[in-house]
């Protein structure tokens, strides 16, 4: 056998071990699910694609109980008692990459985080702390007179476009009825 044969066959067997090793002793081993999620994320790709993914989800819920394998690192919680443990405010567990989306890299190569995207707790508390109190309880009831005259101008561009058998683009729609609560006299209607 030649160095460059070893080599490639190598490159080959350390990748597929090193898989096989997480499957068998990694930390989600002992979860159930179906076998290809042991692996790969692309059997969970195809049954998206397909358009009946929540349907599988109920049917690994019902068959494999409230904690389900679905991805070589990604679980799926069925049961609300788990909300606490993943989703409290000092949660244990760590964001995954996928927060970084929302990163933005800087002319200099540096990058910046968003409140949403910034996986580190303590800068997450550094960006969080000036304006927490803004998603307070007491000041977010404060907003619901507005929000409510919002949703009702919302609800009859809405019912214009019903009444016409028309399709619209909800989204847009909406930031047309906060601007015209923004600043009324630049909309007419």
């Amino acid at each position: 056998m030649t160095f460059l044969q070893f080599a490639v066959l190598l490159s080959l067997l350390v990748p597929l071990c090193l898989k096989v090793y997480s499957v068998l002793y990694g930390p989600l081993s002992s979860y159930p699910g179906p076998v290809l999620a042991k692996f790969t994320n692309l059997w969970r790709l195809i049954d998206v694609w397909k358009g009946g993914h929540h349907n599988t989800l109920c049917e690994l819920h019902r068959k494999h109980g409230s904690i389900v394998r679905i991805g070589p690192n990604q679980l799926s919680l069925s049961d609300p008692e788990w909300i606490q443990s993943v989703y409290r405010v000092k949660s244990p567990l760590e964001k995954s990459l996928m927060y970084t989306v929302n990163d933005v890299q800087l002319e200099d190569g540096s990058v910046s985080h968003s409140i949403f995207s910034v996986r580190d707790e303590k800068l997450h508390a550094e960006m969080d702390k000036p304006i927490a109190h803004l998603y307070g309880l007491k000041h977010v009831l404060s907003y619901e007179k507005q929000i409510d005259v919002v949703l009702e101008k919302l609800m009859k561009v809405l019912n214009g476009f019903a009444k016409q058998q028309q399709s619209c683009d909800v989204g847009r729609q909406l930031l047309y009825s906060l601007w015209c609560y923004v600043c009324p006299r630049m909309c007419t209607g």
